[in-house]
């Protein structure tokens, strides 16, 4: 005759039978003491160092600057400006916030299918990597004119 087979619960550990389960936020995290494992607490968010959109001049979109190429940063986590045209160059410390526009004065195609961008401003290179993902690209190419924000009187 075999021994009774002893039932486990997660992790080979013998069930608890006859416990209730701990209340609601007894551990570190919703599940904790269930056998579940926890994620640490994330650090909040900054808020980003730009505006969310930008209203330039018409000026803007005139003269030398109407001869440039005019970039919108589509990626929600936004991009991180590079020394020069390559993901691996080293960053420069400042970043692009999402909807931000800019313009390139210089566009590389590199090896690796990305179109890498260098800002009119001088603040360092972008890159547009939509050939490589169409559903979810870090820069969108756009062509704005300027609007008037209110109409004419008279």
């Amino acid at each position: 005759m075999m021994p009774p087979v002893m039932p486990t619960g997660p992790y080979g550990a013998p069930p608890a039978y006859g416990m209730a389960p701990p209340p609601y936020g007894a551990g570190t995290a919703p599940g904790a003491g269930y056998g579940m494992p926890t994620m640490p607490a994330q650090a909040p968010v900054a808020p980003p160092t730009q505006p969310l959109t930008m209203i330039a001049p018409a000026s803007a979109f005139s003269g030398e600057a109407g001869r440039y190429a005019w970039y919108r940063v589509a990626f929600v986590g936004g991009v991180d400006l590079r020394h020069g045209p390559s993901v691996e160059a080293p960053r420069t410390g400042e970043m692009l916030c999402q909807n931000a526009t800019f313009a390139a004065a210089e566009e590389l195609m590199g090896a690796d299918g990305r179109i890498y961008l260098r800002l009119a401003d001088g603040r360092g290179w972008a890159f547009d990597d939509s050939a490589l993902f169409p559903h979810d690209p870090s820069v969108i190419r756009g062509y704005w004119q300027p609007i008037s924000i209110a109409p004419k009187q008279g």
